[in-house]
Parts: C-alpha cells; structure tokens; sequence
C-alpha cells in the first residue's frame, strides 16, 4: 500500500489520505487493480460501488516513466471487466476538465461526456464526469490493449 500511496502523490494533484485507500479496499477488494514491473508499483485503480448498478473509478493513475505502455488500459480494462461481470450495468468517473489528455484516454475507451462539475476540485477546477454503458463486448470504442511487461497484482 506504501507504493500506491506515494504513487497517486506523485500523479494525481488532489491529496489522498492512506485511510481512503484502505477504505476503498475493505469496501470493495476485487475493485483494486495494481499493475507491477518486477516489485514496483506501475500503475493502480482504485474502484468504488457507487449505487446499485453503477461502480466508478475513484482513481486511476500510472507512473510517468511507465506511461504508454498500456498500462492505464490494462486496468481500466481489468476493472471493467470485474465491474461488469459482477453485475454493474454502469461505470463512471471523472477527470479534471483541464486534463485533456485524461479525457481522450477515456473517450477512446468508449466513455463519454455526461456533464460538466463546476469547481469540483480543492484547487476550484472543474471535472468532466463520464461514463460508460454495458459489458466490454457491447461497448462502442477502441479495443483495450493487453498488457505486456508487467503483472496485475490485488491490492493487499
């Protein structure tokens, strides 16, 4: 847990306190993915069950030196997947209206534009929510690329 701590700190400009993360654990083990090079921690999401049928991604972040690789469609693949196959009909996140390069990541997976959260960050940035609709083989996107060089790992 340690690595994926100092990891979102790295990545994601909100703060995470390390309660959140063993929160969203207890609440929801198979929606913590980690994706591992050798012992180190190159990429995590952090999932959450939101309502009945919807299940989002709290957090996604992976290593600068790692991106590229994959990796982020690893696990949001993977998650997808789990979200799915355990029922949801819906997964949703968001993304900082700023992050461009977030919010294509996400349209080309086949999410899409929902709304627009004004001042939803401590900084005062908006978010753009999103969401997606339906299990893997029904969704209308690029196809998720395997992961090559690295393992996934639960986060335990």
């Amino acid at each position: 847990m340690p690595q994926i701590q100092a990891l979102a700190g790295r990545c994601l400009a909100e703060y995470y306190p390390p309660d959140a993360f063993w929160s969203a654990m207890s609440d929801w083990p198979s929606g913590q993915l980690a994706a591992c090079d050798g012992r180190a921690v190159a990429g995590f999401l952090c999932g959450a069950r939101k309502s009945g049928s919807v299940a989002t991604v709290a957090l996604l972040a992976v290593d600068e030196r790692m991106r590229g690789r994959g990796i982020g469609s690893a696990l949001l693949g993977a998650f997808l997947e789990a979200a799915f196959g355990e029922g949801f009909s819906v997964v949703d996140l968001e993304a900082r209206a700023d992050d461009q390069r977030a919010i294509s990541f996400y349209e080309g997976r086949g999410f899409a534009r929902a709304e627009l959260r004004p001042m939803a960050y401590a900084d005062g940035s908006d978010a753009v929510c999103m969401a997606i609709c339906g299990p893997p083989e029904r969704r209308v996107g690029a196809p998720l690329k395997p992961l090559r060089s690295t393992g996934f790992m639960k986060l335990v």
